[in-house]
Formats: structure tokens, C-alpha cells, sequence
């Protein structure tokens, strides 16, 4: 993914445990390896939904990282992002995650 996926995304975020399996992440930023200031910068919002078994053994997490017009502006994309991880513990020492992306 090192070629495709955005690293950073700066705006604001909120994030809230809703009980003791599942997580909320949303918020709203610049759009992928962009600054908020720039004149490439476009609004983008993120929804994204954390699951982890009772044991903790397995958990997903995925959702919208990256939606909005999804433009090329002023010499930069506006990558739309929907994402999702699933880890698996097999033990202590090993364990293994496996990632989706839709770009």
C-alpha cells in the first residue's frame, strides 16, 4: 500500500468506545497528504467501526477512511478510501493482519 494509500489525513476527529467489543472513529479532514491550508485541500469525511471479540483473539476494523468529491485539484488527487483490517492472535508471540482496500 506504501505506493497508493494516504498516510496522513489532518482535520478533526472524534473517537468513542460504545461498550467493551465496539468503536467509533469519525471526522472530517483535508484529504489525503494534504494540509488544510493549501489550495489543494478538499473536505473529506471518515466513518470508520472497530470490532474485537469477546476474547480478543480476533477484531476488524474498516470503514470510509477517505469520501468527498474526489477531484483533482491545483496539481492533486482526492483519493476516496474505504478500507478494512482483520487481526487474528493465534498466540502470544504470533499473530497476523490481514488489510483490504477499495481506492
Amino acid at each position: 500500500m506504501n505506493t497508493y494509500d494516504p498516510f496522513t489525513l489532518t482535520g478533526i476527529q472524534f473517537s468513542t468506545r460504545l461498550n467493551s467489543q465496539w468503536h467509533v472513529l469519525g471526522g472530517v479532514h483535508a484529504g489525503g497528504d494534504m494540509a488544510p491550508w493549501t489550495t489543494s485541500a478538499q473536505p473529506n469525511g471518515m466513518l470508520m467501526l472497530k470490532w474485537e471479540s469477546r476474547g480478543g483473539n480476533d477484531s476488524l476494523f474498516g470503514g470510509v477512511e477517505s469520501i468527498g468529491h474526489g477531484y483533482y485539484k491545483n496539481g492533486h488527487d482526492d483519493l476516496q478510501v474505504i478500507g478494512m483490517t482483520w487481526s487474528h492472535k493465534f498466540t502470544s508471540r504470533f499473530h497476523t493482519l490481514t488489510e483490504s482496500y477499495y481506492i
